[in-house]
């Protein structure tokens, strides 16, 4: 009999409708209970100045830090200490 798995799993839905704010220029998101959040989807010259290497899918690629407020936000959600970061990722699969 398999016990409860060790790692807890939170959803966050994204809603491409409106996780994109390009008025504003920025990313959004929501989850149930919390108030939202609101990502710049530019980094800022002082971020672009201090890139640091993220993992998606086996790749690595270049993030900017999107700081202490997005960080605060997806530590509360996951319920565990979190950096947040933003960057650039394509992916074509056939």
């Amino acid at each position: 009999m398999l016990g409860p798995s060790p790692l807890s799993v939170s959803l966050l839905t994204v809603d491409p409708e409106t996780a994109l704010d390009l008025e504003h220029g920025e990313l959004v998101v929501r989850t149930e209970g919390a108030a939202g959040l609101r990502v710049p989807l530019e980094p800022t010259d002082e971020q672009r100045q201090h890139p640091t290497k993220a993992t998606v899918w086996r790749d690595t690629v270049e993030v900017f830090d999107t700081g202490d407020e997005a960080a605060a936000w997806f530590s509360s959600f996951l319920n565990r200490r979190c950096t947040a970061g933003m960057g650039a990722y394509a992916e074509t699969r056939c």
